[in-house]
């Protein structure tokens, strides 16, 4: 085990894969608590970071007031909520420097900025160690305490600096020379704030000038032309030799983050450019989707129909489902809800081809068997067994009287006025794997009060956002709607499934609900 595994990260809320992460990456001991035991963690333990997951500005302020050295991360589950957290971080106070919100699933990021805390938690117990070899040294002789820092840290990987009480360089090591691409010498001798330009010097300067006159320990970021001529970025530690008194001056630890902000501002800039693309893309997929959907349901007499939809995710890729309600041969009025494999463009064109044969095939057959294999024929034939559809179709008649019919589609499910649920259709293979197929509709009939409900297996297969499936949902809804308007029910299921995966959709939902009204 390395060393730096004595330097601990407390996660609150944070999964397990995450962790995992953390700890093989970063290289630290990772110890989750619960949101309720960390104030009580922080005053037996400073961790270098603390990982929280969702809404958590007060626990920042928490480690702030505990342990203002840690990094606080703040894990947000999309871009939009990263941009809130974002915000509140910036409006809030008692906030430290090192508080910031990234997405959960970022965890490269996270892992760097861990790495990052790790370091700057070995730059302030370097800054321990040499105080306490300063105090030794200081009643020998101030030369004596500069000669020994210089020789301790000739070979530090970051740059180093002692200044004396005006601000005037008195050592620097090799580091610092080849941070700010000076020799040692010409750095010796001069002001501190002479390593910067304008307002960065200024800046410089006030840092360097508050720690010596109050005994703190600051750290800033400073930016000042590399020897590239490039911005650089310098991560300034300021901290007085010796808190009790101004006479040693301080010494000043640098180090360049350059890399490491140009690499943020590279991926925000990239997350812009993404975000812009993801935009444009969704819109494209709104409009497509919107085609590929009835404008709006017919008036259907005696009924109230009723539709919810929405596609998986983001909304930037088509969905398969489809809905539509038409007039069959007969007169009576038809209402089909589909879910063609895959998604995309691809899928699009599977559910134009299955939406409009279905509306062609209404015009001359009366039956669900019918319209089911005529649709059979035309998918099979048009993607070679390649691509299959599921389909469920409800055949109303002035009267209530129903036929339902079901191919590799979630039964629709019958909701009494009294609450009572009857699930409904006989089972039959998708349309479109086999040359031929044979549904059988089965029949029942719907009194006033009495709905039916066909839904998607968004609806019927729902899960949890860690994956766990709840397939008593209807169960569980429709009771408590029965008697009520088809909107009412479509919203209660559509309420029902956003609150169990937390607005964000695993797969495409498509709910119809058909309630007779006289």
């Amino acid at each position: 085990m390395s060393e730096s595994r004595t330097h601990v990260v407390l996660t609150v809320g944070v999964g397990d894969d995450v962790v995992v992460a953390i700890e093989e990456q970063a290289d630290v001991r990772v110890q989750p608590v619960d949101a309720e035991d960390v104030v009580a963690t922080l005053s037996q333990t400073v961790p270098v970071a603390v990982v929280a997951a969702a809404d958590s500005v007060g626990l920042a302020q928490i480690v702030h007031r505990a342990a203002p050295d840690a990094a606080v991360v703040l894990l947000a589950c999309d871009a939009d909520e990263q941009d809130k957290l974002t915000a509140a971080l910036a409006t809030t106070p008692a906030i430290g420097r090192h508080t910031l919100s990234l997405r959960v699933d970022s965890v490269e990021e996270l892992v760097e900025e861990l790495r990052w805390a790790l370091r700057r938690a070995e730059h302030q117990e370097t800054v321990s160690v040499v105080r306490h070899h300063l105090r030794q040294f200081v009643h020998a002789a101030p030369e004596v305490a500069t000669r020994y820092l210089s020789q301790l840290f000739e070979h530090a990987p970051i740059g180093i600096i002692v200044a004396d009480p005006t601000g005037i360089v008195r050592a620097a090591n090799a580091g610092c020379a080849a941070l700010t691409g000076r020799r040692v010498s010409d750095i010796v001798g001069i002001g501190f704030s002479g390593l910067f330009t304008g307002e960065q010097a200024a800046l410089a300067n006030d840092l360097l000038t508050d720690c010596i006159s109050t005994g703190d320990t600051a750290v800033q970021t400073l930016t000042r032309r590399g020897p590239d001529g490039r911005a650089q970025h310098i991560e300034v530690t300021v901290a007085a030799a010796d808190p009790e008194t101004a006479s040693l001056g301080a010494f000043i630890l640098l180090h360049d983050e350059s890399a490491r902000i140009d690499a943020l501002e590279a991926a925000e800039h990239a997350r812009q450019q993404a975000e812009a693309a993801a935009s444009r893309y969704a819109s494209l997929s709104r409009t497509l989707q919107r085609s590929l959907l009835p404008p709006g349901l017919p008036a259907v007499d005696g009924f109230d129909v009723a539709a919810r939809y929405h596609a998986a995710g983001d909304g930037t890729l088509v969905g398969g489902d489809f809905y539509d309600a038409f007039r069959v041969l007969d007169g009576r009025w038809c209402v089909v809800l589909g879910d063609v494999s895959g998604k995309g463009v691809g899928a699009a064109a599977l559910t134009s081809l299955a939406r409009y044969t279905l509306r062609t095939a209404a015009r001359f057959e009366t039956s669900p068997n019918g319209l089911f294999g005529t649709l059979n024929r035309v998918v099979a034939e048009d993607t070679r067994g390649e691509e299959f559809c599921t389909l469920a179709a409800v055949i109303v008649a002035p009267d209530g009287s129903v036929q339902v019919a079901v191919a590799g589609h979630p039964a629709p499910v019958v909701i009494r006025a009294d609450g009572k649920l009857e699930p409904i259709g006989e089972p039959a293979p998708p349309i479109g794997l086999f040359d031929q197929i044979d549904v059988q509709a089965v029949a029942t009939r719907l009194a006033v009060g009495d709905s039916i409900i066909v839904t998607s297996d968004g609806v019927t297969e729902v899960r949890t956002p860690s994956g766990e499936f709840v397939d008593d949902l209807l169960d569980r809804v429709l009771p408590s709607v029965a008697g009520q308007s088809a909107a009412t029910i479509a919203d209660a299921v559509d309420g029902a499934v956003v609150a169990v995966e937390r607005a964000r959709t695993r797969d495409d939902v498509t709910i119809v609900v058909i309630s007779r009204t006289g």
